[in-house]
């Protein structure tokens, strides 16, 4: 039984009650030409909920502009990761000649609280029983003073030249550091193979100069609208670029960094890591008049016509994304989360194209749980599920669809949300092996240990289409 089986017999019955009824609203995106150019839930308990939408819940949007009172929010701690079969080539070596951590060792610890302790020095390695295991680390504070850091408390390990993700091996319940350098220099050959490769990390001039082509985008937009009054706010990680009234854009301004940071503890990266070429630029026009117009004439997108968000992924790694408010700042909102996500994922390790279900089914699931005002998402899922249930067929999802057809984007957020249910651990594993240069089918044997035919059954099974097919 793989773990997909095992997790459709908890999950079966929630599934099958995830359908609601909805009043119709107008849906802004349009399948068809969104663009990506390049419910709570059930685990096995109740303790633990989705993994990263509730990264997101913990606190994105909850100052947003809706007439309604906000949702309350929740999060819980991702606890200790779990080392994956996928991850056994990248183990370093302790207790070694040729260990990465030794007496003397300078490094920057991130903790499991979210805790960062900077420039410290390692003055014990304490090993664990099994090889290359590690059970405490003694350090000296960058400020003096000594303490005794247990393994189960560190995400992280930063040296001067390498990152180490620390990790629990469920078999012996020991901790092992995992050696990022390695897994790049294994994933860059895989990547090479079919003329991929990772991203590389940008220069400070070459920050410089995307951030400087972003502010040249934003002018273009005050040159197309001159009557307008535009304002750019510059956060650590984004530039908002709006004519909206200041405000009205404060709560999103203020969330944007946040989001960022727990998308990257999502994914396993440093939480202060720059993913990003420059910034990420974010142009928010008041209405759609603008937003179709500046995607017409300076982005040379003439297929604009019924989204409310874009997101555009170069193939240099630059990333553009454009909304506008509309009548529904829910909608908006959870538009924002979706067409960040799309950028953050094209940033993500590699240039490798996530295909369409997986790119959509990520974006679209983790809005819905974001901006719980938003009744879009939920709507989707209801027609997704029920065009299964009288098709019995994914329509040929694990082929490689360019564009989603309506009823696509309501199953590929279901799906990704039945992955995430069986094991987020498995499903973060899951998207960066493909970012690693596995193919989906590879990807899905070394994770869910199962193949697109399984875990379509699997899918099929906990919504009730035992018969499902790919």
């Amino acid at each position: 039984m793989t773990v997909l089986d095992h997790a459709v017999l908890c999950l079966a019955s929630e599934m099958r009650s995830h359908c609601v009824e909805e009043d119709s609203d107008a849906v802004a995106r349009n399948p068809k030409v969104h663009s990506s150019q390049s419910s709570s839930t059930m685990l096995k308990t109740r303790k633990t909920w989705l993994w990263i939408a509730v990264l997101f819940t913990s606190s994105v949007l909850a100052t947003s502009t809706t007439q309604s009172a906000p949702a309350k929010l929740r999060g819980v701690k991702l606890g200790i990761r779990s080392l994956l079969k996928i991850e056994q080539d990248y183990i370093a070596p302790l207790g070694a000649d040729d260990s990465p951590l030794t007496k003397g060792t300078k490094a920057d610890l991130y903790l499991q609280t979210g805790k960062k302790l900077e420039g410290i020095e390692i003055n014990e390695v304490l090993l664990g029983k099994q090889k290359n295991t590690l059970k405490i680390l003694g350090i000296t504070l960058a400020k003096g003073g000594k303490q005794k850091i247990p393994a189960t408390t560190l995400a992280h390990i930063a040296t001067e030249d390498r990152v180490f993700d620390v990790v629990q091996d469920p078999a012996t319940k020991s901790f092992v550091i995992l050696d990022l350098a390695r897994r790049d220099e294994l994933a860059q050959a895989r990547l090479a193979r079919t003329g991929h490769s990772l991203w590389s990390e940008p220069t400070g001039e070459e920050r410089t100069k995307e951030i400087d082509e972003s502010k040249a985008l934003f002018q273009k937009a005050r040159d197309l609208f001159p009557q307008q009054q535009f304002l750019m706010q510059e956060t650590e990680f984004y530039l908002f670029f709006t004519d909206m009234p200041p405000d009205q854009i404060a709560g999103y301004i203020a969330n944007l960094d946040t989001m960022y940071r727990q998308l990257c503890l999502a994914f396993g990266i440093l939480p202060d890591k720059n993913i990003w070429k420059g910034k990420c630029p974010v142009l928010a026009f008041s209405n759609s008049e603008m937003y179709h117009q500046f995607e017409a004439t300076v982005l040379k997108n003439p297929n604009s016509q019924g989204t409310q968000g874009l997101h555009h992924g170069s193939s240099d790694g630059s990333v553009v994304i454009t909304v506008f408010a509309g009548k529904d700042p829910a909608y908006f909102a959870a538009t924002l989360v979706h067409e960040t996500a799309h950028g953050f994922v094209h940033r993500l390790r590699s240039n490798v194209h996530i295909v369409p279900w997986l790119n959509e089914g990520i974006a679209e699931w983790i809005s819905g749980v974001a901006v719980p005002a938003t009744t879009a998402v939920s709507r989707r899922q209801s027609d997704g599920i029920a065009f299964l249930r009288t098709n019995r067929t994914m329509g040929g999802f694990f082929q490689k669809k360019e564009r989603l057809e309506p009823s696509d984007y309501g199953i590929a957020s279901s799906l990704t949300e039945f992955m995430l249910q069986t094991d987020p651990n498995l499903y973060r594993a899951f998207l960066m092996a493909i970012k690693d240069g596995y193919s989906l089918e590879e990807a899905l044997k070394l994770t869910y240990e199962c193949t697109p035919v399984a875990l379509m059954e699997s899918f099929g099974n906990s919504i009730g289409v035992p018969d499902l097919q790919p």
